[in-house]
């Protein structure tokens, strides 16, 4: 299956500004790095992904001095951070980045979204905009299907969800076998 265009990727392109956040929210596994990846593949300036789970990352984010981050992001003009949820007071480290340093735009996603919400909402309020990234859409989707195979598809998807991983997978709507219904009474009690 070819690549899916995800819908918000270009309302958050879109919202890129200098001296502003744009934070991305979802569950685990719906694409939100493969995403941050693609816009930053395609920014036309100088960029930086770091990721909130790598210990060197947090090592230079670390120091929370305006000169360390004038340092760090120098010729930079857009700063990605990945699982930024696991960086401790990532939402005053992120005001002061685009409050600070003159034209930076930032980037910023988590998968834990009630921790990165609660870590970057009040420090970046007026300095951010948020976006939820949920699984594919049927409209996604159909990009890369005809209309025989939504409709044949159709029960797979109410079955295994819309995840890319799922819908990216080899016999996707061939799940025939996959699973065994068991009678009532063998199922295991709770």
């Amino acid at each position: 299956m070819e690549t899916v265009n995800r819908i918000l990727q270009e309302k958050i392109t879109a919202r890129i500004a200098p001296n502003k956040a744009v934070l991305i929210f979802g569950a685990r596994r719906v694409g939100k790095t493969v995403m941050m990846r693609k816009i930053v593949d395609n920014y036309s300036g100088r960029t930086m992904m770091l990721n909130g789970e790598d210990y060197d990352t947090l090592a230079l984010l670390e120091n929370r001095s305006i000169a360390n981050y004038r340092h760090l992001l120098d010729g930079i003009d857009l700063l990605a951070i990945d699982e930024a949820q696991n960086i401790p007071q990532i939402g005053s480290i992120l005001k002061l980045i685009v409050d600070e340093i003159p034209g930076i735009s930032v980037l910023a996603s988590g998968s834990s979204s009630f921790d990165l919400l609660n870590k970057t909402g009040e420090p970046l309020v007026g300095r951010s905009t948020q976006f939820l990234l949920t699984p594919f859409s049927q409209r996604e989707i159909a990009q890369t299907e005809t209309a025989l195979e939504t409709r044949q598809n159709l029960e797979a998807r109410l079955i295994y969800g819309s995840y890319p991983e799922v819908v990216m997978m080899e016999n996707y709507g061939n799940y025939s076998g996959r699973f065994v219904v068991l009678p009532h009474a063998q199922l295991p009690s709770l």
